[in-house]
């Protein structure tokens, strides 16, 4: 799991304002920090906490969330968490378009989520675009390997439907003979 799978995850998460799942993808230390408002959450139950009490004042006010993969441009070294080429989520509340916070995501070696970053003001920024060309998917989003335990279905899931790319072998070959969707 990279960089990317965990933010297309979250992407999911925020949309739908649940983070379900989330805590085992966190290390223990994990921090999460907002730069600009000194939020600092320490630690994986601290963190997970805030993320679903975030999450539930979103259903609460009926707020709708979008949230694009984006690359930082050029001009954002000078900024201490960010760096140009940096992958990280646009975040807008209820305007589709109208970004209002970045997210940024740091794997520890074992890759585990061991920071959560976020920002009210997002360097420039370009929005990337990262649905499948009739079976050309890009290649740093493709679950390279056959899901094998929750992490990795949840991963390979993720990205499956944010591309529009389904590795039919790896997964269809999984399913149990009574697998069964809950919505």
């Amino acid at each position: 799991m990279n960089v990317n799978h965990v933010l297309l995850i979250f992407k999911s998460a925020l949309e739908y304002a649940d983070f379900k799942g989330i805590n085992n993808l966190l290390a223990d230390n994990c921090l999460y920090i907002n730069v600009e408002r000194n939020i600092l959450k320490n630690g994986k139950i601290e963190v997970y906490d805030f993320l679903n009490s975030m999450a539930k004042r979103t259903r609460d006010d009926n707020l709708a969330v979008y949230a694009h993969m984006m690359t930082l441009s050029e001009g954002t070294n000078e900024k201490e968490f960010f760096y140009e080429g940096e992958r990280g989520l646009a975040i807008a509340y209820n305007e589709m378009d109208n970004y209002a916070i970045g997210m940024f995501i740091e794997l520890d070696s074992n890759n585990f989520i061991n920071k959560i970053i976020v920002s009210n003001e997002i360097p420039s920024f370009r929005i990337d675009k990262h649905r499948a060309e009739y079976n050309s998917p890009p290649i740093d989003y493709i679950f390279y390997k056959k899901p094998v335990d929750f992490l990795d279905w949840l991963t390979a899931i993720s990205i499956w439907l944010e591309t529009g790319y389904v590795d039919k072998h790896s997964f269809y070959d999984s399913l149990a003979d009574e697998c069964c969707v809950h919505f």
